[in-house]
């Protein structure tokens, strides 16, 4: 049995929610690829792209799925939204535990996003 579960998907589609539950379940440990990112730079996804730009938010976001793949015990890891833009991240994943891809339930997912708001794209 493998000891990775990583969630994939767009941003805002309830990742880190569902990650949460999930290891709470299983009694795994859980990582969220952003609040990595966060930890590691002292700055957001979206302010590492406004600054730094679109490659070396993609750069810390493979940096950080290395990282939560290999972590030391059994863990639920919801993955950064643009990390799997990387041929070579997909195949980590695939290799490294079992993926599961999250989507928006509803149509209405397009409203939750406010005018103005800009997301990291690949």
């Amino acid at each position: 049995m493998t000891d990775r579960l990583l969630l994939v998907g767009m941003m805002a589609v309830g990742k880190t929610t569902a990650g949460q539950l999930c290891a709470k379940r299983l009694g795994w440990s859980f990582l969220d690829s952003d609040a990595q990112l966060l930890a590691e730079t002292g700055r957001t996804a979206q302010e590492i792209f406004d600054v730094d730009g679109d490659e070396a938010l993609r750069t810390l976001e493979s940096r950080v799925l290395v990282e939560a793949i290999t972590y030391p015990v059994p863990v639920v890891v919801a993955v950064a939204g643009g990390a799997i833009l990387s041929e070579a991240n997909r195949a980590l994943l695939v290799d490294s535990g079992v993926v599961v891809c999250s989507g928006p339930r509803s149509p209405r997912w397009a409203t939750t996003w406010h005018a103005g708001d800009r997301v990291p794209s690949g």
